[in-house]
């Protein structure tokens, strides 16, 4: 009869010391949770799964277009370049943001070979600044965006 209590005891304090998604209740992760939702779905439904698993288990990952969604804007000093995040009006925290400089300005800009400088700019955790650091900064009078990272806001 011991045994009997201390394994019932065991089995309700289980779940307090793994937690809730201690792969008991739900998934643990993200491919688990889309595999969970598309259970008798018809492939149409896979974006709408995806969705929702990505809002549960955010990821980070490349934001085509998302330029639209945000008010950049750039400056040097010294011997950095920094980058600002001024507006986000998107549902994605950047995470990272690549982008390409030259020397000329902007309407001076005739071939992708004028962009001599490519740079990735790291935004920890919801950060709105970021600067890397390089010689003649000064110097560089455009900017191309190349790539933005992100991951969901929760």
């Amino acid at each position: 009869m011991r045994k009997i209590r201390r394994l019932w005891l065991l089995f309700l304090m289980a779940p307090m010391s793994y937690g809730a998604h201690g792969g008991w209740f739900g998934p643990d992760n993200y491919e688990e949770c889309v595999l969970e939702k598309m259970k008798g779905q018809t492939k149409e439904m896979m974006w709408t799964a995806q969705t929702a698993c990505e809002k549960e288990f955010p990821y980070e990952k490349e934001l085509y277009g998302y330029k639209e969604n945000l008010e950049i804007s750039w400056a040097t000093g010294g011997l950095s370049i920094y980058l600002m995040i001024k507006e986000n009006r998107g549902d994605y925290m950047v995470t990272r943001y690549k982008a390409k400089f030259a020397k000329k300005q902007c309407s001076e800009v005739s071939s992708t070979s004028d962009y001599l400088l490519t740079e990735e700019f790291r935004f920890p955790q919801g950060a709105k600044r970021a600067y890397i650091s390089t010689p003649d900064a000064e110097k560089y009078k455009c900017m191309r965006t190349e790539i933005i990272w992100g991951q969901y806001r929760k």
